[in-house]
């Protein structure tokens, strides 16, 4: 077959290149076997692949989201209550929200230390601060006691762990309550 007759049933131009026997008959053999692919449904495959593949990771993030907690959610606080925290409206309000979770925090960081000085001791610790605070790194249950000269303190008094919010009611022996407006709810 001529290189001319060859260029006329390509289905691309061949003018510029000139062809011997071999590598026509190469060309439209490689030709041929792409048309059968595709004819086949061959090029499809990679397609069908890639879709299983983003219907596997999708099915695979569904199920971590659904099982992971929601950040609505409000953790129970040793001893505290687990009562919803409102959404904040605006930015004062969410400043008030944040000085909540943080008094909650620090609340349940004081019950941990007690817990762990009862196991560590065989009794509950004396009154104060010193106990938790004092000591070498080894023997110290906390770095610093946790409060926030303005917005709240935390009290220990030997039997029971107490939130003193700068304006409102204090809190006995629990970090308070959104419906009584007590201890760290009452900031």
């Amino acid at each position: 077959m001529s290189p001319e007759k060859l260029s006329a049933t390509l289905p691309f131009k061949t003018e510029r290149f000139f062809f011997d026997r071999r590598s026509d008959l190469r060309v439209v053999m490689t030709n041929r076997r792409c048309e059968a692919r595709l004819r086949d449904g061959e090029s499809g495959v990679s397609m069908v692949a890639t879709l299983v593949v983003v219907i596997i990771l999708g099915t695979m993030l569904t199920l971590v989201l659904s099982h992971s907690p929601s950040p609505t959610t409000n953790p129970v606080v040793p001893g505290g209550t687990s009562e919803p925290i409102p959404a904040p409206s605006t930015p004062a309000t969410a400043n008030r929200v944040a000085a909540v979770a943080a008094c909650r925090v620090d609340y349940a960081e004081v019950l941990t230390a007690i817990s762990e000085y009862r196991a560590t001791h065989g009794s509950a610790p004396p009154s104060g601060t010193a106990w938790a605070t004092s000591g070498t790194s080894t023997t110290r249950f906390l770095q610093s006691w946790p409060t926030d000269a303005r917005l709240f303190s935390l009290a220990w008094n030997g039997t029971s762990l107490n939130v003193i919010p700068f304006h409102g009611t204090t809190s006995v022996a629990s970090p308070g309550s959104p419906s009584t407006k007590s201890g760290c709810f009452a900031i």
